[in-house]
Formats: structure tokens, C-alpha cells, sequence
């Protein structure tokens, strides 16, 4: 009967063998004369290492099919018609089936591989098909753990150990021996966290010493020593062959992803990715070889598959260093066949628009991609992708493109963003802002003709329906408009005036705060001050109209001589009236900002260039607008004047011997004004040119002017005011606003008469042709206006005051 025992002598006497190969194969190589001949006797002897090796594996083979035959000969013996009881008939019965089932390769495997383990730590290099042949043998047989972060942690655990002087008790060839049984015992400690079966191995190790056995489960070589050690060169060793054989394996498969089968093609590059997503040293080996060119070649490729994988370990290669990044966008029609790839099936789409992306984060790169037919076009449409990631990405790719030159524009991007920005389906306010926002930014580094065109498209596109999403991001981009507008080009500082004019009507704003200051406030006052275009002009004095009433702003715009350029483009006769007018409209707006009645030293400063006589005569002779914005100038003045209107002083007694004329009064102040000093609008004669103004069609206007003459009747002053009122006959225009289809000139027509009609004698002169109007208004009027009049009509004694109208 062939028994284990009587096989194990020959494989032992192999492995002794091998054992004196590889001591003299170790003392060659020491040697220092005719070491040329030495080195081929060493190869010899390596090669009948292996074929020693081999012999020992067949000798396994032998084994396991003579068991095999033996058990299918036993399985034909008659047990019943031997009368064989039915107990040893069940035990004959089972030793067939384990016998046809013996397998001893794996046992024979593990004694190969724990030899060749031995053979590689006591030597180190062999050759490489010698070191490829180790490794995938243990990861087969053993699965090895390649987990490079725990094996280093077992490394330096190994190194303390040594330290500590607790391995240094074993001899060499107690080491060889329990290196035997470590190289098993050890891949069951790697794995001991996730692999169940790597558990079984150890604890059927643990299991076979406890029962007293003290020889290798593997060779039967009785052992001195039966103490676990952690081997950790072992483990350096196998981590070491892993990576000399995944390197081979990268050199190798670069011929297979060039065949024209497809299968193999994908699952080498199957095979390329996951060496590519393992560690950084294959990345590398990947481009030392070249690879790159390759894979930029299978982008051509029929099959999807091929394309999408070869864009995702590109994808991986380029996130590495910029150096990646240039080698695959120099490659020989390397972008052109990435763009390409843009306009394919979704997920072939994404790779390549992260890979682009990839690319676009280096300068040198970006220069390249600019010169790709069709990229900005088909980046375009994908940010209206339906995935969010997508979308994002093309954005951020199209913002780091938006600051190449005009060559990028010569793709004809524009048109794209454009008709993007156009288009009323767009489902997200936010990427047509986003959109507007690249334009703009194209607009800094293009020529001046499309620079002008973008302009001037956006300063169309502020007037349309969307209006309102583009002109808030456009104001973002308001340091690109304050760079246009120092430009030399006329024509392109124009537009960027007038589209700049335009983004601030929207009124205060803290962005244009970031990017306006003394620099471009000195810009727009240079423009009005030597430009020829009067719509230049205009647009520049509408920025400094609409900025924002920011204290700091002002003061700078006042230390710029503001006031000085204001007065100018008011009494300058010479330029063309019909040109001149929304000039002089942005010229008078912008004052507003300096006659506020919180400041009487700006109000001081404004009266003393002399503009507040130019403001009461642009009350009879300007456009609805600049007689509505110099109203509320002078209304800001006139709060101030009561405060500043000096006392009259009494006559002495010397002023009746010398008959000097005693000092009158303001009629209604009733104290000593003027312009300068108290900004009287009685005294600069603007109370004529008021009430006139009370029967303009424009709401704002007669607003405006009402709001000014109401100054008169503030505080204290109600009946001095009333009387210069009614002298001035503007009380029965005032009345005639309660027919006015404004709402709020209507309540403040009503809150004005309330005061008014508090005087007996205008209540007795007028009261009774606001009668019905009032009562008009408490009949059909709303229910705060109702209240209103009703309460006026009170002071007129036509309704008790506890009417049910005051509910």
C-alpha cells in the first residue's frame, strides 16, 4: 500500500538537495577570481533547482493518482455478496470516496513554494522568471495580503523585535525550518482582520502543535522550537517579488491592449487600471514605458468599453503631477481625440470632460486646448447637462478656459454661449448667470471688435425679459468693466461704460463697494472731462448717480473735484441740448448724494460752487427726470434752512436817529437767509417754478415738487409757510392732486392738507373745493386713504370725528 511515509524520503532527499544548490550556489557568488564562470555555474545550478523542485511536484502528482486508483479499484469489491456486515461496509464506503476525493498537490505546492521562500531570503535575487513564478504561486495558493500600509507597520514591529534581543537565540537552521512553517502561518496573520479562511489556516496550525505533534504539517521535519515569530523579512520578501512581478506584468500587457481581440484588450486594461488605482510606482512605470500613447490610441477604438477605460486610467495618470498632464496633452492628437470623446454616451462624456479638466489646471495646458476645433462648443452644451456633475465640471473647465486669448473666440464659443444665454427653456437661473459671467470674462482677453460686440450684446440682452439673472451676475464681474474701462480703445471703453451704467441702476449694491474706488472714481471723472461722446459722458456721470450712498464714496468723489465737474456739464451751452440732456439728467441725479440735510458741510460745499441758482432754473427748463432730481436736491436744502436761518436782530436805538432800514425777515423762516448760508428756496426764487411744477403730467414730478414745498410748513413753521403758500397761490394746485390717479401723490396730497386746513383762515378760503373731492376719496378710495380724507374733512367740520369712516 502507497503511504505518505513511503514518499516522503524522496521528497525530503529533494529538498536536501536543493538545500546544498543553494548553499553553493551562495558561496559562488562570493567568489572574486573567474567570477564570470562562477556566475554561469551559479545560473546552472539555479536551473537544476527548479527542475529539482519540479521532480517533487510530480512525485505529488504520482501520489495523488495512485490514491485515485486504489480507491475506485476497492469501490468494485462485492461487499454485499461477500457478507460483509453493513458497519465495515459503511467505513469501505467512505475511505473510497475520500480516497477518489485525496488531493496532495496542495500540500506538495506548499512544500515547492516554502522551499523556493527559503532559497530567495538566503540569497536574494535570482532571476526574474524565478521571482515571477514565487509570487503568483504564494498569491494563488496562500492569498497573499498586498496591503502595503500594513506591511510596513509589520516591518518596523519585526525591526523592534530584533532590538530587543528576543530572536536572537535561533540558529540558522532553526530559522530555515521555521520559516517553513511561518511562510503559512504568516498570510493567516496579514488577513486575520478579513479573511475567515485565513483564520481556519492559523487555527488549524495552532490546533495540530496542541495535540503534541512537533514537526512541519508540510516536510514532517521535526522542529526544536514550535514559538510563533513574526517573519517580517518573509513578508518584505513577498511584497517585494509582488511588485517585481505586477512591473513585469505592466511591461508585458502592452502588447496585449494592442490586439485585435477585443476581449483581451479589456481585460488587460481591466487588469492596467487596478495596477494603476494600487500605488503610485506602477503610475509611473505606466509612463516610463510609454503607455500613454498607447491608450491615446485606443480613444479611437470601436468599442465603448475600450474607450471609457482607457479615459479613466488617463484620467488617473494626469491627477498625479502636472508633468502627466503635459506628456498626454502633447501626445500626438491626444486633445482632438479626448474632445472627440466629449460628444459620445454619457459616461464616456464625463471621463473625458475630467480629464480635460484635469489638463486645463496647468497654463501650458490650457494654451493647447484653446486650439481644439469644436472643444468650446461641445463644453457649451454640457452645461446644460441633466448631471449635476457634469454640468459642474464643464463649468469650472469653461472658467479656467474664459481667460485664454481671441483664438478660443475664433472657435466660435461666443455664438454657443450666446444662444445658451438666450434660450428661455434655460431650466437654471444660476448657469445662465454663469454663462454671462465666461462671456464676460472673454471679453477681457479678445480683440476689440468682439470685445465691443460682447459688450454691446449684453447692454441688449439688460433689457430683455431675464434681465434681472444676467445683471446679477454680470455685477460680479464689475472688476472686468472697471479694467475695460481704462482702456485706450474709445470704442470698447464706451460700451464698457454704458453697460457698467447700466448694471448699477438696480440701485445700492455692496459688490461694486469691492471693486470701486479712488482709482476708478478718478477714471470715470477723467471720461467726462475728455470725452467727446456725450453718451460716454452720460453713462459715466449714471455710475457715480447710482453708486452706492456710501459716506467713504462720496468723500472720495468729493475730493475728486466731483462738484467742480458736475457745475461744468450743468452751464456748459456749447455741446448739442438734445445730446446734452441725459447728461445733465446723471449730472443733477448725482448731486442728490451731496445735498442730503444729514451733512450740512457737504450741503455747504455744494452751495458754495454756486449750483443751487443752476438747480431752480433747471425746475422750468429740464426734462421730467432733471426737474424731478433737482426738486429733491432743493428739498434737501430747504430741511436745513430753518435750522440755519439767522435771527433778526431789534432795532437799537441809534438805528431810529440814523433812520437806517430795520432787517426783514424770511416770510417763512422768519429770520435772515439766503442762498449760501441757509439754502432758502424762497430766497434762490424756486417757489414759482414749484408750484408750476404742481401741475406737470408726470406723477414724480408734481411728487417731487409737492415734497419741497411741504419743507415750508414743517415743524413750528406751519403758519408762516402756509401764508408764504397761499400768497404763492400753490394750495389749490395741491388740492387738484386729489383727483390724481397716484395713490401716493394722493396721501401725501391728503397728509399736506391735513396740516394746511389747520389754519382757519386757508380753511375758510379753500375748504370748500376740496370738499368733494375728499368725499370722492372716502367713497371709493382704499381703506388707509378713506381714513385719510375723512380725518381732513373733520378739520373742515363736515364729518364728527366719530364717523364711521375713521374705522
Amino acid at each position: 500500500m502507497i503511504t505518505r511515509t513511503t514518499i516522503m524520503p524522496v521528497s525530503e532527499l529533494l529538498s536536501q538537495n536543493v538545500l546544498a544548490i543553494v548553499d553553493i550556489v551562495n558561496a559562488s557568488k562570493e567568489v572574486f577570481i573567474q567570477r564570470e564562470n562562477f556566475n554561469k555555474f551559479s545560473n546552472y545550478l539555479g536551473e537544476l533547482a527548479l527542475i529539482l523542485k519540479e521532480l517533487s511536484k510530480k512525485i505529488g502528482e504520482l501520489l495523488e493518482g495512485s490514491t485515485r486508483e486504489i480507491g475506485r479499484s476497492l469501490s468494485l469489491i462485492p461487499l454485499e455478496s461477500l457478507g460483509v456486515c453493513s458497519s465495515v461496509s459503511n467505513e469501505i464506503c467512505q475511505l473510497c470516496k475520500n480516497m477518489m476525493d485525496a488531493s496532495y498537490s496542495a500540500a506538495l505546492e506548499e512544500e515547492a513554494i516554502s522551499k523556493k521562500i527559503e532559497l530567495r531570503i538566503q540569497k536574494g535575487n535570482i532571476d526574474q522568471s524565478f521571482e515571477n513564478n514565487l509570487v503568483a504561486c504564494m498569491s494563488e495558493e496562500f492569498g497573499m495580503a498586498t496591503d502595503r500600509s500594513a506591511l510596513n507597520k509589520e516591518f518596523e514591529e519585526f525591526r523592534s523585535e530584533i532590538e530587543d534581543g528576543r530572536l536572537r537565540s535561533i540558529d540558522v537552521a532553526e530559522a530555515r525550518k521555521m520559516e517553513q512553517i511561518i511562510a503559512l502561518h504568516e498570510q493567516a496573520d496579514v488577513a486575520t482582520c478579513t479573511s475567515p479562511k485565513e483564520k481556519q489556516k492559523r487555527s488549524a496550525i495552532e490546533k495540530y502543535f496542541a495535540e503534541g505533534k512537533k514537526d512541519c504539517p508540510l516536510t514532517l521535519i521535526p522542529l526544536d522550537n514550535l514559538r510563533f515569530r513574526p517573519n517580517k523579512n518573509l513578508r518584505k520578501s513577498i511584497q517585494e517579488w509582488k511588485e517585481r512581478n505586477n512591473m513585469i506584468t505592466i511591461v508585458s500587457i502592452k502588447s496585449k491592449i494592442q490586439s485585435s481581440e477585443e476581449q483581451e484588450v479589456l481585460q488587460s486594461l481591466g487588469k492596467l487600471k487596478d495596477l494603476c488605482s494600487e500605488q503610485e510606482l506602477y503610475r509611473e512605470w505606466l509612463i516610463m514605458k510609454d503607455y500613454v500613447l498607447v491608450l491615446i490610441g485606443l480613444l479611437g477604438a470601436k468599442n465603448r468599453d475600450i474607450r471609457t477605460i482607457s479615459l479613466d486610467i488617463l484620467c488617473i495618470l494626469a491627477k498625479d503631477s502636472d508633468d502627466n498632464k503635459e506628456r498626454i496633452a502633447k501626445a500626438d492628437h491626444a486633445l482632438e481625440s479626448i474632445v472627440c470623446s466629449l460628444a459620445r454616451q454619457i459616461e464616456e462624456s464625463k471621463l473625458a470632460l475630467q480629464l480635460l479638466l484635469q489638463l486645463s489646471r496647468i497654463d501650458a495646458v490650457r494654451d493647447v486646448i484653446e486650439h481644439v476645433q469644436g472643444c468650446m462648443c461641445l463644453l457649451v452644451t454640457m452645461l446644460n447637462s441633466d448631471d449635476p456633475h457634469a454640468s459642474k465640471d464643464a463649468q469650472e473647465l469653461l472658467d479656467n478656459l474664459s481667460s485664454l486669448d481671441q483664438n478660443m473666440i475664433r472657435d466660435r464659443a461666443l455664438g454657443p454661449l450666446f444662444e445658451l444665454l438666450y434660450r428661455h427653456g434655460l431650466s437654471s437661473p444660476s448657469l445662465r448667470e454663469l454663462v454671462a459671467t465666461i462671456i464676460m470674462h472673454l471679453a477681457v482677453a479678445t480683440c476689440p471688435d468682439i470685445q465691443t460686440s460682447i459688450l454691446r450684446t449684453f447692454q441688449a440682452i439688460c433689457q430683455s425679459p431675464f434681465s434681472p439673472d444676467v445683471r446679477k451676475k454680470l455685477r460680479q464681474t464689475v472688476q472686468v468693466l472697471v479694467q475695460l474701462c481704462e482702456l485706450n480703445n474709445q470704442t470698447v471703453r464706451a460700451n464698457a461704460v454704458k453697460l457698467f451704467c447700466c448694471l448699477t441702476k438696480d440701485g445700492d449694491d455692496s459688490t461694486f463697494l469691492e471693486h470701486v474706488g479712488q482709482r476708478c472714481i478718478e477714471t470715470l471723472l477723467g471720461i467726462i472731462k475728455t470725452s467727446s461722446d456725450m453718451e460716454e459722458i452720460a453713462a459715466s456721470m449714471g455710475i457715480i448717480c447710482n453708486l452706492p450712498k456710501d459716506t467713504q464714496v462720496t468723500q472720495w468723489l468729493l475730493d475728486a473735484g466731483t462738484l467742480e465737474i458736475i457745475f461744468t456739464c450743468l452751464t456748459d451751452g456749447n455741446r448739442n441740448a438734445s445730446y446734452k440732456r441725459p447728461a445733465v439728467e446723471n449730472a443733477v441725479g448725482a448731486l442728490c448724494r451731496f445735498t442730503v440735510s444729514t451733512n450740512r458741510e457737504w450741503q455747504k460745499r455744494v452751495a458754495a460752487v454756486g449750483i443751487v441758482p443752476v438747480l431752480v432754473q433747471l425746475l422750468g427748463s429740464g426734462t421730467s427726470l432733471t426737474k424731478q432730481k433737482a426738486a429733491i436736491s432743493l428739498k434737501q436744502f430747504s430741511e436745513s434752512s430753518a435750522a440755519l436761518s439767522r435771527p433778526v436782530k431789534k432795532p437799537g436805538v441809534f438805528s431810529y436817529c440814523l433812520a437806517a432800514a430795520p432787517e426783514t425777515g424770511c416770510p417763512a423762516h422768519l429770520g435772515i437767509c439766503s442762498v449760501e448760508s441757509s439754502f432758502c428756496i424762497l430766497e434762490a426764487d424756486a417757489l414759482q417754478p414749484l408750484v408750476k411744477m404742481l401741475g406737470e403730467t408726470d406723477h414724480g414730478v408734481c411728487e417731487a415738487a409737492l415734497e419741497e414745498l411741504l419743507t415750508l410748513i414743517d415743524g413750528e413753521k406751519l403758519q408762516s409757510g402756509s401764508k408764504v403758500l397761499s400768497e404763492a397761490n400753490a394750495v389749490a394746485p395741491i388740492i387738484k392732486l386729489l383727483s390724481s390717479p397716484s395713490s401716493g401723490l394722493q396721501e401725501k396730497t391728503l397728509k399736506a392738507l391735513e396740516r394746511v386746513f389747520q389754519v382757519a383762515e386757508l380753511k375758510q378760503k379753500y375748504g370748500s373745493s376740496a370738499k368733494m373731492l375728499l368725499v370722492d376719496i372716502t367713497q371709493r378710495g382704499s381703506g388707509g386713504m378713506k381714513s385719510l380724507a375723512a380725518r381732513v374733512l373733520a378739520r373742515l367740520n363736515v364729518l364728527d370725528e366719530q364717523s364711521s369712516y375713521f374705522g
